[in-house]
């Protein structure tokens, strides 16, 4: 079940390859960890089947996805050491730069954490990015707590998305996502930590429930962001808002998708019915057609 499930995060989104390396890591060192022989023996035995099984299933289709398709457009591992994933052209990255990009993304997705855990109740402290600093360090400590403590298979899988997420070429929204609810845990798991610590010299009847008083603490920060997500959710309900090409103008934009809708728009007008557009992003191509139905990927019909 564990190859099937890793295999099945993989085959969803390649990112699922996170789950694959932390799957035979954490039965590796699944706790309680005895350093002994006898007790690492099965343990080997274990990570070992889950990774072969792994490898064999991810590996096979990847290796068939490598001989069907060609170009650098479907090689990742290829991607992780471009300027820009979409424009190889550009050249590899430097040592230098590559470092510079790591720091660059770590503060990018401490900022969306920062906005997450109290959204604007931070804006009234002139500290810069400080604020975001000091909630991932929370973060850091509550992880290496959760990691001594209490290792589930949460702590490789973190470390694993973590590092593919920091190496990318390009950051965005979408790849924090994961990442908050585990952010939230190893916070919460800080808030704990000094009432576990005083729990120590109390006696069983007097002693704090760490977990309780955490979550009261972290619950009133949460509700801004919960509230602003709610906002959007229901601004979102105006079905195809964010697909209508002639409303480019209520928010801001990348240039060159501001071409692709810029592009939309000429299309639409002028194309003649039947025409095959070949484009990145048929889904959204095929919205503003009137050709209902979708043709092959990379491709829409007008």
């Amino acid at each position: 079940m564990v190859v099937l499930a890793a295999s099945a995060a993989f085959y969803t989104r390649t990112i699922g390859v996170s789950m694959c390396l932390a799957a035979p890591l954490y039965l590796l060192l699944a706790p309680p960890v005895r350093w002994t022989l006898a007790d690492w023996r099965p343990r080997l035995a274990r990570a070992m089947a889950v990774g072969i099984g792994v490898g064999v299933l991810c590996g096979g289709w990847t290796l068939r996805n490598r001989v069907v398709f060609s170009g650098q457009g479907h090689n990742y591992l290829g991607q992780f050491m471009l300027k820009q994933a979409y424009v190889p052209d550009a050249g590899q990255v430097s040592p230098t730069a590559l470092v510079a990009r790591i720091e660059a993304n770590a503060h990018y997705y401490a900022d969306q954490f920062q906005r997450t855990l109290g959204g604007h109740f931070w804006d009234r402290f002139s500290t810069g990015t400080s604020v975001a600093h000091f909630l991932m360090l929370c973060v850091v400590i509550g992880f290496l707590t959760a990691a001594i403590f209490r290792r589930s298979v949460a702590e490789p899988y973190l470390l694993a998305y973590a590092a593919i997420v920091l190496l990318w070429p390009w950051k965005d929204l979408r790849f924090a996502v994961p990442l908050m609810p585990f952010f939230f845990y190893y916070a919460a798991w800080f808030l704990a930590l000094p009432f576990l610590l005083v729990n120590l010299v109390l006696q069983p009847g007097h002693r704090f429930q760490a977990q309780l008083a955490a979550a009261c603490i972290l619950f009133p920060l949460t509700v801004p962001g919960g509230v602003h997500t709610l906002h959007t959710a229901q601004n979102d309900r105006v079905v195809g808002y964010h697909y209508q090409a002639d409303k480019l103008g209520d928010w801001e934009a990348y240039a060159d998708w501001q071409d692709f809708h810029a592009a939309a728009i000429w299309l639409k007008a002028n194309a003649l019915p039947g025409s095959t557009v070949i484009n990145r992003s048929p889904n959204i191509f095929y919205l503003r057609s009137e050709e209902r139905r979708v043709g092959k990927e990379c491709r829409s019909r007008w």
